[in-house]
């Protein structure tokens, strides 16, 4: 009987062992095996999860993130001119094909006498860099009159160091309308360089003559700075030493400050206050202009 038994175990035994065997040999994994995530996302058994796996939604957004933020740092141009909105990533020339009318009104107190004035003008831009316009002022008290009428021409050079410095070779020729004005040209070279998103130094020196009785040299000098606020509000303050050079030499020391807002994308707004001549600052000379411009793309 004990021998029966014994035989009827081992039986057993290799009955339950043998498939479990056969199926190890066929490559089978045992039921139970816990199931991983891939670094594709996919299910993997009997493997450990990768703690540095990143799941695709959070990769997504990064990307988008970075995109924005590359995004930002881009000036926002305006179509169809292609004109930048803030005034401290614009050219000095308007863009090809660029019509830019412009009108103000100016009051002006000078020698004891207020003056108002209305003054149209326009820039076109011809070519990439270069732009010419004029300005045509019509005084309106005391008396109705016409003003000296500048016509320009301006070239911009570069730009330099990946954007960041503007110069241009700008001539303008005084056209004397009234009987009392003379003839006057002036050559000079408008600076503008951008340090920050928000900062930027303006500046520029010209030369120039004035041909009345006696010739009259000019050379000047102007320095000032440039706040971009917002995207769209911007403000500068100049400062200059102007010199008119003859038998005897006269210095004017002119200060303005500009307040600009763009609206609608290249309609532009501005309001500026200065003296003529710090000298005679607060008597003498005030001057007080608003205005408009707008660009159109042809």
């Amino acid at each position: 009987m004990k021998k029966f038994l014994s035989l009827l175990v081992a039986a057993l035994f290799l009955t339950a062992i043998a498939p479990l065997a056969l199926a190890q040999e066929e490559g089978e994994e045992p039921a139970g095996g816990e199931e991983t995530t891939t670094e594709e996302g996919g299910g993997e058994e009997g493997g450990a999860a990768d703690p540095w796996s990143v799941p695709d939604a959070a990769e997504k957004a990064d990307e988008e993130k970075k995109a924005e933020e590359a995004a930002a740092e881009e000036p926002e141009i305006v179509a169809p001119t292609g004109y930048p909105t803030a005034e401290i990533d614009r050219p000095l020339a308007l863009p090809k094909m660029t019509l830019e009318p412009l009108g103000m009104f100016d009051l002006s107190r000078l020698a004891k006498t207020n003056v108002i004035s209305l003054k149209l003008g326009a820039g076109f831009g011809i070519i990439d860099n270069l732009e010419a316009g004029l300005l045509f002022p019509l005084v309106l008290s005391p008396d109705m009159d016409v003003g000296i009428m500048p016509i320009y021409g301006l070239y911009e050079l570069g730009p330099f160091m990946d954007g960041q410095l503007r110069t241009a070779a700008r001539l303008t020729m005084y056209i004397p309308l009234p009987e009392h004005s003379d003839f006057g040209l002036l050559l000079d070279a408008p600076v503008k360089f951008k340090f920050h998103d928000m900062f930027a130094a303006i500046g520029g020196v010209g030369l120039g003559m004035t041909f009345a009785d006696d010739t009259i040299f000019l050379l000047n000098f102007d320095f000032g700075a440039l706040v971009q606020a917002m995207e769209a509000l911007a403000f500068e303050l100049r400062f200059g030493i102007h010199l008119a050079i003859a038998d005897n030499t006269a210095t004017l020391i002119p200060l303005y400050f500009r307040g600009q807002y763009t609206l609608m994308g290249d309609l532009d707004v501005f309001a500026e206050f200065g003296f003529g001549d710090l000298k005679e600052a607060g008597a003498d000379w005030i001057q007080f202009t608003v205005g408009a411009a707008y660009r159109l793309g042809l």
